[in-house]
């Protein structure tokens, strides 16, 4: 396994726990104020691995640009289509990401409009999420790097 691969490897780790952190945070956040420490755990994990998952995506990009790109750019330009929105969605969501953490505490407080915004920006969070991690794992098994 190269490096490369190994490295691919890492980032659908961290990127799948992302993923599964952020949806159960928006999961919470539903439940109402009884999940409050729930919350705050969620808060950090899924922004840590987040984080994790987009520095290493960021990492590969060079190889990806070499590989996967070239065929998909040349045989695929759809995959490309989804490529380019899938990495602005994911650049937006980090600044998202780190909005969440950054006014956590406040999201989380008994203040009604904060606890539905928390969930709003979770939700979305969780659905960029999701199509960033499935549009990452088609583009993996059509051309991986």
């Amino acid at each position: 396994m190269t490096l490369a691969k190994f490295g691919l490897l890492l980032h659908a780790i961290f990127a799948f726990g992302a993923v599964a952190m952020m949806t159960h945070l928006w999961l919470w956040s539903l439940k109402g104020e009884r999940a409050i420490g729930r919350l705050h755990l969620h808060t950090k994990w899924a922004a840590a691995l987040y984080v994790a998952a987009f520095g290493l995506g960021s990492t590969l990009y060079p190889t990806f640009r070499t590989t996967a790109r070239v065929h998909f750019d040349s045989h695929l330009p759809w995959a490309t289509a989804l490529f380019e929105v899938k990495e602005h969605l994911a650049s937006m969501n980090l600044a998202l990401v780190v909005l969440i953490v950054a006014i956590g505490p406040t999201l989380w407080s008994s203040d009604k409009k904060a606890w539905r915004a928390g969930k709003w920006l979770t939700g979305t969070s969780a659905a960029i999420l999701w199509y960033s991690g499935l549009t990452g794992a088609v583009l993996t098994l059509l051309r991986p790097i």
